[in-house]
């Protein structure tokens, strides 16, 4: 299914400061007094007023996998995307988070087209993490190779499976679908950028400038010492009945042996290599944090 292309616009993230802590010192007998205030920042994303895919899975037929939700109305996919479904990215190799609920899933194909002539320019098929302890959560995709073109959008699935006796796989006719749009920093975000000292403020810039990749990357690695900035971010853009979601882990890429392909993966070659180093933004985040 091939989406119409949507322009992406740059909007500004509300960003709230609330008061933690203050206190008094009485400097001298005219009773001087001066307030000390530590920040909590919420990171919001913005709203761009797009209308994109929709963002989560309904039940499909009957088939050999157990997925929570084909049958009782229970949402049992959900990618974690703004509300207009567009992943906006600087880098060229983006990650793709989604919430599964309970099942008995061993992998997922993932596939990306380029719309203007309606190709493959990325298949993969991975496998889901082995996390027994954890039945449903998010689940990250790291989608390298992706090599997408600044300036271009692009239409990608996500399509989970199990395998039968044979070793086949069998898909429970749930699938989601979404759009990725490189879109690396302006010299002045990047320069903003360069002066970040952590990760919540380097996620503020990306989520000023409608980011999201790199600002739901940064985000997540704060889920552990600050829970509440993640929920944040994900409350506004409406996915609060996920925020809460435990993290399963991330899945690995399958190589298929029936595949003449290597690992099971298509990619294009990049038309301007040295471009894609320069506004990749992964490395910056793992040189500084």
């Amino acid at each position: 299914m091939i989406f119409r292309q949507f322009i992406s616009s740059a909007s500004l993230a509300a960003v709230f400061v609330s008061p933690m802590l203050c206190g008094f010192t009485y400097l001298s007998s005219s009773s001087t007094t001066l307030s000390s205030r530590s920040t909590l920042v919420s990171i919001n994303f913005p709203s761009s007023r797009r209308t994109g895919p929709a963002r989560t899975a309904s039940g499909g037929a009957r088939s050999e996998c157990s997925v929570k939700g084909i049958n009782d109305g229970v949402t049992p996919i959900t990618v974690l995307m703004p509300e207009d479904n567009m992943g906006t990215t600087e880098t060229s190799d983006p990650n793709l988070l989604l919430y599964m609920s309970e099942n008995n899933l061993d992998g997922a194909d993932v596939i990306i087209l380029d719309p203007a002539d309606e190709s493959e320019v990325y298949v993969q098929r991975f496998n889901l993490p082995d996390n027994p302890s954890q039945k449903e959560g998010v689940v990250k995709f790291p989608l390298k190779n992706a090599n997408l073109e600044p300036g271009k959008t692009y239409e990608w699935s996500f399509s989970p499976f199990c395998f039968n006796e044979e070793g086949e796989p069998q898909y429970p006719n749930i699938s989601v679908m979404g759009l990725f749009e490189r879109k690396p920093l302006s010299s002045e975000d990047r320069t903003k950028l360069g002066r970040a000292n952590t990760p919540a403020e380097a996620a503020e810039i990306y989520a000023q400038a409608g980011v999201w990749n790199e600002t739901l990357a940064l985000v997540e690695k704060l889920r552990q010492t600050k829970p509440e900035e993640w929920v944040n971010l994900l409350n506004s853009v409406g996915l609060d009945d996920i925020a809460s979601a435990p993290y399963i882990g991330e899945a690995t890429a399958m190589s298929d042996p029936d595949s003449d392909l290597d690992n099971n993966t298509v990619v294009r070659d990049s038309s301007s290599p040295e471009e894609d180093k320069t506004n990749n933004a992964v490395e910056p985040i793992r040189g500084l944090w």
